[in-house]
């Protein structure tokens, strides 16, 4: 119920947006890691992306794939994900710390999600702002605020060059756009 529970969060974040997140598998490790787990979230994100594209892909078709882990990075980096790789076969994916609150394990995955779809962090110097202010919790595409974000804010779906993210009467047409995408990888 847990693992559920944190993906009912991840839904509601994306909602504002009129983007729909499906869940098409849970694989839950419990027998042993499938992958070499690092300190480094690089080198973990490295290793994940790589089992994903040799043994997940084949077995489950799917956009993207998350890694929640158990453990922590080294530092204060709590995921990490290649920027506007959504439709990418070998890049699509993030990974994440395994925090202690079901909504901060939510938020983080959304903000690896945001950077697959292309979204960069909201900054002053973007002139992206939230109205939700930072002591109570920020948004999802800040770098990094402490506490928990709960709303994704219009001014980060501005695509960013080059990516394939595009907005069409406030739909997300992303599924569309993968499929035609993957036939020129």
């Amino acid at each position: 119920a847990t693992h559920l529970n944190r993906l009912f969060f991840l839904f509601q974040f994306y909602r504002p947006l009129n983007v729909r997140v499906a869940l098409t598998g849970l694989e839950i490790w419990s027998d042993r890691d499938k992958i070499r787990v690092e300190k480094s979230p690089t080198d973990t994100l490295s290793n994940f992306l790589e089992w994903r594209t040799r043994d997940l892909l084949p077995r489950l078709r799917h956009d993207n794939a998350q890694l929640v882990m158990g453990g922590s990075f080294d530092g204060t980096t709590v995921g990490m994900a290649s920027q506007s790789s959504m439709c990418s076969r070998d890049r699509s994916g993030g990974v994440n710390d395994h925090l202690v609150s079901v909504l901060g394990v939510a938020s983080t995955v959304a903000h690896e999600l945001g950077h697959n779809l292309g979204m960069s962090h909201d900054t002053a110097e973007r002139h992206c702002s939230c109205q939700n202010e930072p002591r109570l919790g920020g948004c999802i595409m800040e770098p990094s605020t402490g506490s928990v974000p709960d709303c994704l804010t219009r001014v980060s779906i501005r695509p960013e060059p080059p990516t394939p993210l595009r907005l069409i009467a406030g739909v997300l047409l992303l599924s569309l756009l993968c499929a035609l995408t993957a036939l020129h990888l």
